[in-house]
């Protein structure tokens, strides 16, 4: 691929917002046509019944004005306002620059990528990180309360190749070390992570580093 072809890519986007709604009008309008088929094939008489169309109309024909056709109005103003400013919305991006101008990844490819990078920190047990537009928050389960600054560390250092820089994150449940007298020393994760207050058996900290 030459360097001019390389300028031209956009990043990804999603299917802009009115494309939702355009399907659903193009639904409606194709459940007219099939409404004016019916009706056609009544006024040809190959079939018996009533032009659905023709009832519409003479209902309409003969209602009056009343207060709920106020209502109506106004959600019929209310749906097209909603039309009109979703065909003015711009497209979400759904990639994360890495690297360069022309490389692209998903956040949920980031999260996971995080999440690896923390559980490979001895004391973590658990790892789950979510990426958002500009920062990645990881949530990690640790016996080691000073785990939270090696894997800010290493995640940080992951996630330093995208373009727009990450703050990151860690939010640390520590869960203490029980004994068990048939299997020995293990790491227990029974126990929940504390609110401010402090109650239950776990602490929580959290570190912010920008990536």
């Amino acid at each position: 691929m030459s360097r001019t072809n390389v300028k031209s890519l956009k990043t990804p986007t999603a299917l802009p917002s009115a494309v939702y709604y355009g399907t659903i009008i193009a639904i409606g309008f194709l459940a007219l046509a099939a409404i004016a088929v019916h009706d056609l094939i009544i006024e040809a008489g190959w079939i018996s019944g009533t032009e659905w169309y023709a009832a519409a109309f003479r209902w309409f024909g003969h209602i009056s004005w009343s207060t709920w056709m106020w209502v109506a109005a106004i959600a019929l103003v209310v749906v097209g306002l909603i039309l009109v400013c979703s065909s003015l919305l711009l497209r979400r991006r759904t990639h994360v620059g890495i690297y360069d101008e022309w490389t692209w990844t998903r956040r949920g490819d980031l999260a996971r990528r995080a999440s690896a990078v923390a559980r490979t920190v001895d004391s973590v047990h658990k790892a789950h990180t979510v990426v958002g537009r500009r920062r990645a928050t990881v949530r990690i389960v640790t016996t080691d309360a000073a785990a939270s600054d090696e894997v800010s560390s290493k995640v940080t250092q992951a996630l330093s190749g995208t373009v727009k820089p990450l703050k990151v994150t860690v939010k640390t449940r520590v869960i203490p070390v029980t004994t068990d007298a048939h299997h020995g020393t293990s790491d227990s994760d029974t126990s929940t992570g504390t609110s401010s207050t402090g109650t239950g058996t776990g602490t929580e900290h959290t570190t912010e580093v920008s990536a």
